[in-house]
């Protein structure tokens, strides 16, 4: 099974994906970030690709799983449809999306979308509702989408702040 790991960072995700199993691949637009993942990285099923994901094809461009811990919340509104179909585009049939995001209220700008265009900023990142995830996302069916809570008695280093949603769809197929 193979996942892909959108705006991976220092490739923490990642690497956690290719620990469960997964042939893992994360992405990312900086240079920096992906030579520090590659030189961390110890899972042999974890590669790490300097890319735009939303203008390049994703190599194996079928994904069983596809996650984003950071990216989609620092995108303008007019970049969400090129978002959708690049995710659409590598995400398999029955395959499932997972995305963590601002929550709206807590984190990030809770300006409307002209407002935030015209401007020309995004105050840090947007936040999300339940709602509008689903709104956005309506063509992958909601499996889950909830504000993330502190962990209780985990054994594995987990990042869980209370301004943070969590959400997980799954591809129709």
């Amino acid at each position: 099974m193979a996942a892909l790991d959108i705006g991976c960072g220092l490739g923490r995700n990642t690497r956690w994906l290719a620990r469960q199993g997964y042939h893992a691949t994360g992405v990312d637009l900086s240079a920096l970030a992906i030579a520090q993942a590659r030189n961390c990285a110890t899972e042999t099923d974890a590669t790490f690709l300097e890319g735009d994901f939303l203008r390049e094809a994703m190599p194996g461009s079928s994904f069983d799983v596809v996650y984003d811990s950071g990216c989609f919340h620092h995108l303008p509104p007019h970049r969400r449809l090129t978002y959708i179909q690049a995710v659409m585009t590598c995400l398999k049939p029955g395959g499932l999306f997972g995305i963590c995001t601002f929550t709206a209220g807590k984190m990030g700008s809770d300006a409307d979308d002209l407002t935030l265009l015209r401007q020309g900023e995004l105050e840090g990142g947007i936040g999300y509702s339940a709602d509008d995830l689903e709104d956005i996302f309506c063509d992958l069916e909601p499996l889950d989408n909830r504000p993330l809570r502190p962990l209780q008695d985990s054994s594995e280093p987990a990042f869980t702040m209370d301004f943070l949603r969590a959400s997980l769809f799954r591809r129709r197929l």
